[in-house]
């Protein structure tokens, strides 16, 4: 029997909301988008196998025999009474693991009744609470009487029915839906308690079981077996999941990070104070959650350690980049190994004790007061021998660790790593002239490291052909497994556009199911024993759906920079506010004339304000540069525009490189949905230029305003302009502010900032130039955006300390990334941008967006084409650039079109 998958469609999936909210149409909608078609029915001749895969443990399991007899017989659930049958099943799944030694045995508690919150404080108002019917503890760990997801290495999921299992997919139906959506939402929690790099779900549904394990970019599930009839499944799963050959806890921990401990907690407090920090109980009020991490540093090619003390951001959609920003520390301890060389613990405290501290007690003694004296210093804990210090370590100010910021997210394979850009940044803006830009200091993508540490320690492989080998993950194929999948032969030829809620999705979203054959589970034997598959990068779309699906897959990055700043949202005055901004601009272009990389996603997030900046230094900065593109190379110096160059290049190579530029942006757009400019919104397929990007900062600046400063309008007017939905809605909510339609309109909507006249003024300018700018008058420019902020910053009449809290409930968005090419070979992963508009690139796009919307609208465009090429010609315009215009309408008539066939858009 063939091995294949099948994809589930219609399922749902939400990120972000409030727990009143939970059942919400919205709610429902956007856990759908997440969803839909990402999780597998993997689908084998045994059980054995699919653990052999997706759950590869160092020691062989041995299986129990007559032992496992009747262990849960007295589990009898029925419909309504579930509850009460969890007992009985607890007991079992005891008697299940009580053959395993004392540091791989689990705890099972139920939990069905626990309310648990998100995670992270800060962050837990934008969701819903959660439920785990059975919570299971971490190898060789009991579980307290107050149970957190700091505790939880796994979930069991429990149904009365075997009706209730939501697998199956000719299984539709909110009901389903909505226990699919309580799967991935307890797997999403795991992820980002513990940074695991998969995690695991057990339904049991009546005596139905299934296995479900997720990481950032899709989940497949096992086929059922019977809970009563083969125990042994079950067992032979936690076995596994015990004898990870990856890490020391469990199957699918990161083998880079470690919980904080005791002495973490209290080195962490001794620095902070140290080195000055404000408000240092409040930056530790959840560094029970922090974790210490292993950070490559490609200069001095080693690892340097950092602890994670506050998480500042996070995307908590499941199956995204899971962007996570941290408040970090730089260890400078000395290390034997991966563990730090620990002093003699206060109080008396042994090593290793404070495991099983309460938090509340951990907290309290990592006070700045109970740190080591200077004798405990002079020694350290060996097995319980004191080893002489080094004494060689500095304690003067300069030594003591500045405080950064350290990221972690998951790219998609298809993409550049966010260090590409970082590092052309760092290669073409000198430190002395460098302004609201971050600095890079160090980081990798882990999983390209370990991919190509995998490659080297394996027996070579076969390359899948089907990509370029510099976007996929290398598997070792049979050479009959490299026929290409007859599907992808009859696949759709236009793509339907994505949604929000589709963020960051790649575009195969709407392929019906289809059974691939996948025979990658018999090539295992001949990996390196030791890593099976990278664990780093995810490899689940390759081995359930066929590596041409590898482009979906993602490769966990972290990295660290070094400006600290607190959210746009987070500004003392607006006049701060507003310099902030004026900063991120100039930083946006330096990143763009001088080093060729256009951000392509200003959003509230993306804005941060230097808390305490240096003398001379910029009060904000733009960060995060995911979904960036940047030039094949970098701006030569006084570089001018393409019309002054084009008389010197020749006009086929003109033609090619402006079409590259255009083919190659046009394949996706990006941005925060909210923020994205009006062109973008309008038109599926546009090249995204910087004034879409300068637009984009005046929309955030308008909605800080909206909700966080007390105006005329009232913070609910931020919901008429900003729609989260359709492309019409927002378009028309933007539109409706700029006061497309008449005058009376424009004077009953124009924003008063009480007692602050500079403030009111500036947005009434900035408001005018944004509306010109959509009708394609006069498209936003560096100068003429910052002349608009200088000039109101220069002005007196600021008011102090006017920020005001927003009453309005966060809808948390993410970016959205609307690819346009449908065929994996054809995705786009490096966009590259076009020079600075021209007249005639203006002309070129406008022509573009006309054939696109029909015939009618063509010919009138096509005149107008005409019309500018006589124009030029009579006013003596370069021979080279009228060439490039004619060449281009030939390309784009309707004859030309037809003999090419359809284009990308």
């Amino acid at each position: 029997m063939p091995n294949s998958t099948r994809s589930l469609a219609n399922l749902t999936s939400y990120a972000g909301g409030l727990d009143a909210l939970a059942d919400s149409p919205q709610v429902i909608a956007a856990w759908n988008s997440e969803l839909h078609h990402r999780v597998h029915v993997y689908h084998k001749d045994s059980i054995e196998e699919f653990l052999d895969l997706f759950v590869p443990c160092s020691e062989p399991y041995r299986p129990a025999g007559d032992v496992l007899d009747g262990v849960f017989s007295a589990y009898k659930p029925q419909k309504g009474g579930e509850v009460a049958s969890y007992p009985s099943l607890t007991a079992g799944l005891d008697d299940l693991v009580s053959s395993f030694p004392e540091p791989y045995k689990l705890s099972f508690a139920d939990t069905h009744s626990a309310q648990w919150r998100f995670p992270f404080t800060a962050f837990a108002k934008h969701h819903s609470k959660s439920s785990p019917d059975v919570s299971v503890s971490f190898p060789g760990k009991k579980f307290a009487d107050q149970i957190t997801w700091s505790d939880v290495s796994m979930v069991i999921e429990v149904k009365p029915t075997e009706g209730e299992d939501p697998f199956p997919s000719w299984k539709l139906g909110s009901t389903h839906n909505g226990t699919v959506t309580q799967v991935a939402r307890n797997a999403r929690n795991m992820l980002l308690t513990h940074g695991f790099l998969q995690t695991f779900v057990v339904g049991i549904y009546a005596n139905s079981v299934r296995i479900a394990r997720f990481d950032h970019t899709s989940g497949v599930v096992s086929q059922t077996f019977n809970l009563q009839q083969h125990p042994d499944l079950l067992q032979r799963f936690f076995w596994h999941f015990t004898h990870p050959l990856v890490g020391d806890t469990i199957v699918g921990c990161d083998p880079t990070a470690y919980p904080l401990t005791l002495h973490d907690h209290v080195w962490i407090r001794k620095e902070l104070f140290g080195a000055g920090v404000a408000n240092v109980p409040a930056e530790l009020s959840e560094i029970t959650k922090g974790r210490r991490v292993k950070v490559y540093n490609e200069r001095t090619k080693e690892d340097d350690w950092y602890l994670l003390i506050r998480l500042l951001d996070v995307n908590a959609r499941l199956l995204s980049r899971a962007t996570a920003v941290w408040l970090a520390v730089q260890d400078n301890r000395e290390y034997n190994g991966d563990e730090p060389i620990h002093p003699l613990l206060p109080s008396g405290t042994s090593h290793g004790e404070e495991e099983h501290l309460p938090e509340e007690e951990i907290v309290e003694g990592s006070r700045a007061e109970d740190a080591p004296t200077d004798e405990a210093k002079d020694a350290r804990m060996d097995e319980g021998k004191e080893v002489p210090v080094d004494k060689k370590k500095p304690d003067d100010e300069k030594a003591r660790p500045k405080v950064r910021v350290l990221k972690e997210a998951w790219r998609q394979v298809v993409r550049t790593p966010e260090s590409a850009f970082y590092e052309r940044l760092d290669a073409c803006i000198p430190d002395d002239v460098r302004w609201g830009l971050p600095k890079w200091v160090c980081g990798t993508d882990l999983g390209a490291r370990e991919v190509r540490d995998w490659e080297d320690a394996s027996p070579p492989a076969t390359v899948s052909h089907y990509l370029d080998d510099t976007r996929h993950l290398r598997l070792g194929l049979p050479p009959d497994s490299l026929d290409p999948p007859t599907h992808l032969a009859s696949r759709p030829s236009t793509p339907t556009p994505l949604s929000p809620g589709d963020a960051d999705a790649a575009p195969l979203g709407n392929i019906p199911f289809t059974t691939i054959p996948v025979t990658l589970a018999k090539t295992t034997a001949s990996l390196s024993p030791s890593t099976p598959f990278p664990q780093h990068q995810t490899f689940t779309w390759a081995l359930s759906r066929g590596t041409p699906y590898t482009y979906r897959e993602r490769s966990h990055m972290r990295f660290v920079v070094d400006n600290v700043g607190r959210p746009i949202t987070e500004f003392k005055d607006t006049k701060e506010l507003v310099l902030a901004m004026r900063d991120a601009i100039m930083g946006h272009r330096q990143a763009w004339e001088m080093a060729g990389v256009l951000h392509r996603d200003i959003s509230v997030g993306n804005i941060l304000i230097v808390d305490e900046p240096e003398p001379n230094s910029f009060k904000g900065f733009i960060h995060d540069f995911d979904y960036s593109s940047m030039t094949d190379t970098p701006p030569v110096k006084n570089e001018e525009p393409l019309d002054e160059q084009a008389a010197q290049v020749p006009a086929e190579d003109a033609l090619a490189a402006m079409e590259d530029a255009l083919l190659a942006a046009q394949k996706e757009r990006t941005g925060t949905f909210y923020f994205m400019a009006l062109e973008l919104l309008s038109s599926a397929c546009m090249l995204h230029e910087v004034h879409h990007d300068l637009e984009s900062f005046c929309w955030v600046l308008l909605w800080v305003i909206l909700r966080h400063t007390n105006h005329n309008l009232g913070q609910q007017y931020c919901t008429t302009v900003f729609k989260y939905g359709s492309d019409d809605e927002a378009v028309n909510g933007k539109v409706g502010w700029l006061g497309f339609e008449r005058r009376e309109q424009r004077a009953s909507q124009r924003l008063t900032i009480k007692n602050n006249v500079p403030l009111t003024d500036m947005m009434y300018k900035l408001r005018t130039m944004v509306r010109r700018s959509a009708h394609g008058f006069d498209i936003l420019t560096y100068d003429s955006l910052l002349e608009v902020f200088n000039e109101a910053l220069a002005k007196d009449g600021w008011p102090a300390n006017d920020r005001v809290e927003c009453t309005l409930t966060d809808q948390v968005v993410d970016s959205v990334v609307s690819p346009f090419q449908f065929a994996p070979d054809h995705f786009a992963p490096h966009v590259v941008t076009a020079p600075p508009a021209t007249r005639a690139q203006v002309i070129l796009r406008a022509f573009r967006d006309s054939m696109a919307r029909g015939k009618e609208r063509e010919a009138n465009t096509v005149a107008q084409v005409e019309q500018a090429i006589k124009k030029r010609k009579e006013r003596g315009r370069s021979l080279s650039q009228v060439e490039v215009m004619e060449k281009a309408l030939h390309e784009r008539s309707p004859d030309a079109k037809r003999r090419r066939g359809p284009g990308p858009c």
